[in-house]
């Protein structure tokens, strides 16, 4: 794939997942406004973060186990397609089942602070959202074919009927069981668009010669580090998160949705589009160049998200209120909600940077050490959110945040021993984005100080004022500090290089 394609490509999935983002949100937005952060947004919240572990697990182990086998044997990639949905299918009826008998218990163990009437309406709401298990399933294998043939658009778009659907649904019953329901017909409304004729989506029994060995072989590092690391750990944080005290699963998920939105804009993105690039140098053996994007997207996160790191730090409570607070949403669940941000925003650089560097490792074949890796930080969050729970939201929150950094520390040295050559960090790069992005931080602070908002209009006007404010400050410390990877994308555009 050509740079001007990368570019294309990745400026179409950028659309897509915002608008995806967007739905997301609007979901979160609707269930502020009609339940705020009482025990009813706790119970869908932990019943759907059942469910959904269940249903995106799969594709997170998919593409990275399965993308390899496709580009290394084209000929038998149908086979090794429809084998392993075959696969899948045998696997995801059973479960759904049991899901179904065990949802009570499932509800206890996952919301163990829930009273009663919350573990109930939990039960209910994990049994209606496991019918979209086995779709979701059957999308994940398909999504893997598709970007194995670096066809990322129709995937995304297909994305969006997973959250525009459940928000319909919202807003028509004002029901968290009709939201449910509408998980449910977004996931079959999802899967239908990649029902393609050139697409060998019928499942097949017959293995021989379908590669699921080597499939299976480079899955399940990947499945327990998902299980444990990504989807389980959501889980545990919610279970943790009931023990502090009602509507605090909610605060504290809207406060992780607010601090995925940049991860979900340019990181995730970023890796997706890169991760069959990476896959090719690597079975060319070019190791400079992998060495070289590694540095580049390590430098490129911390450009990017550390001031927004330092200005969500600073405009927390402005920025919860602005976009949740109506209906039930009070200013109890504003403080409860910015707390859990504000504690969790340090650790932004490090999701970035761990999002990049687990495909760059997936691409070089190795899912084992990372998989230990990440499963370790999960360990390391779960202990520290059990000690740290005393101090209610914001230990929560931090426990995250030291998680994050000390994971992504250890995948750094493992890329850069993966390439057999040492990670050059430029650390006057670093200390000049640190110190912009503390400029950027002080001058939103000073505008926010001098203006005082009355209305959602003055807030909103405000709030904008003072990040670009911010922002402005970050970008003239980094031109006057003569900041590298500034000076090179400048130098590139003169000479046309990006358009």
């Amino acid at each position: 794939m050509k740079p001007a394609t990368i570019v294309r490509t990745s400026l179409m999935l950028i659309a897509a997942t915002a608008a995806y983002k967007v739905l997301g949100f609007a979901e979160k937005l609707a269930l502020a406004h009609f339940f705020g952060t009482s025990t009813t947004a706790d119970a869908y919240l932990a019943g759907a973060a059942v469910v959904l572990l269940m249903g995106f697990l799969l594709g997170d182990i998919a593409g990275p186990s399965l993308v390899p086998m496709i580009l290394h044997d084209r000929a038998a990639s149908p086979r090794t397609l429809r084998a392993s949905l075959g696969l899948v299918g045998l696997a995801a009826v059973p479960l759904t089942c049991l899901g179904w008998l065990y949802a009570v218990q499932l509800a206890r163990l996952f919301g163990p602070g829930f009273d009663q009437p919350t573990l109930l309406m939990t039960a209910k709401i994990i049994r209606i959202g496991l019918l979209a298990f086995p779709v979701m399933c059957f999308s994940a294998v398909l999504g893997a074919w598709y970007q194995a043939f670096e066809q990322f658009t129709r995937p995304a778009l297909a994305d969006l009927m997973l959250k525009l659907v459940p928000v319909i649904a919202l807003l028509s019953t004002g029901s968290v069981y009709g939201l449910a329901w509408g998980l449910v017909v977004g996931a079959v409304l999802r899967l239908i668009p990649l029902l393609q004729a050139d697409v060998p989506w019928l499942p097949s029994w017959r293995w021989r010669g379908a590669q699921l060995p080597t499939v299976l072989r480079h899955a399940y590092p990947l499945l327990l580090t998902s299980l444990v690391s990504v989807h389980l750990i959501s889980v545990i944080e919610n279970a943790i998160a009931s023990t502090v005290g009602a509507g605090s699963v909610a605060a504290q998920t809207y406060a992780r949705r607010i601090v995925e939105v940049p991860i979900i804009l340019l990181p995730q993105v970023l890796g997706r589009v890169l991760f069959p690039i990476l896959t090719g140098l690597v079975l060319e053996r070019n190791y400079q160049a992998l060495q070289a994007w590694l540095a580049r997207c390590w430098r490129w996160s911390l450009l990017l998200t550390l001031p927004l790191m330092v200005l969500g730090m600073v405009l927390c409570q402005q920025i919860v209120a602005l976009l949740l607070q109506r209906g039930a949403f009070d200013q109890q669940s504003v403080q409860m909600t910015s707390t859990a941000l504000w504690a969790a925003l340090p650790g932004l650089p490090a999701l970035a940077l761990s999002t990049l560097l687990i495909r760059f490792s997936y691409a070089m074949g190795d899912t084992r050490w990372p998989s230990v890796m990440r499963v370790l930080g999960a360990l390391l969050q779960i202990g520290l959110a059990l000690w740290w729970r005393r101090w209610g939201l914001a230990g929560l929150g931090w426990a995250t945040t030291v998680s994050l950094w000390a994971e992504t520390l250890a995948l750094a040295w493992l890329a850069q021993k993966t390439v057999q050559q040492p990670m050059q960090l430029n650390w006057r790069f670093t200390w000049q984005v640190g110190f912009a992005s503390s400029v950027a931080g002080v001058a939103a602070w000073l505008m926010m100080r001098a203006w005082q908002p009355i209305s959602t209009a003055s807030l909103l006007l405000s709030l904008s004022s003072a990040s670009l404010v911010g922002l402005l400050g970050y970008m003239l410390i980094l031109a006057l500090g003569r900041n590298a990877e500034i000076g090179l994308l400048w130098q590139r555009w003169q000479q046309g290089k990006i358009q």
